[in-house]
């Protein structure tokens, strides 16, 4: 699935967007804003996101990316071994190709609620348990127009 299955309404334009709400239609951005948010503080990821994309821009050059380097960028997010290992291989699969985002190494609950309602459009039939998710499920329901 190389494009999304729809166009979320008002995307950034709440009072407190979701992270991945900035970098829609781009699934692998919007994963990795996922793992990023990991077990860290969206106040820990906002600082280092944007820097991380430009030097990382794509799921190709993560996936060959130099382990070292990106365990140096990663630091102030804390578990920067486990966490540049997991974006390399998630990124590696990604490109493989995979249906649902729970099939991506590193990509549990939270990414796969989150690629459903935002990439997929399946939010009507997603339970999120993340409060910022079920915020975002609940906007859906009041300002979502078929």
């Amino acid at each position: 699935m190389n494009q999304p299955s729809w166009n979320p309404p008002l995307l950034a334009k709440r009072k407190n967007p979701m992270i991945q709400e900035y970098y829609f239609p781009d699934r692998w951005k919007m994963l990795i804003c996922c793992l990023m948010l990991n077990l860290t503080s969206r106040r820990q990821v906002d600082p280092i996101i944007k820097g991380f994309f430009e030097r990382w821009p794509s799921p190709d050059s993560a996936s060959k990316a130099d382990e070292v380097k990106m365990k140096e960028y990663l630091k102030p997010l804390g578990m920067y071994n486990r966490r540049s290992k997991t974006i390399i291989k998630m990124s590696k699969q990604f490109l493989e190709g995979f249906l649902e985002a729970k099939q991506l190494h590193g990509c549990g609950k939270y990414a796969d609620d989150s690629d459903r309602i935002f990439y997929r459009g399946l939010w009507k039939t997603t339970e999120p348990t993340d409060g910022a998710l079920v915020s975002y499920k609940k906007f859906l329901e009041v300002h979502y127009e078929k």
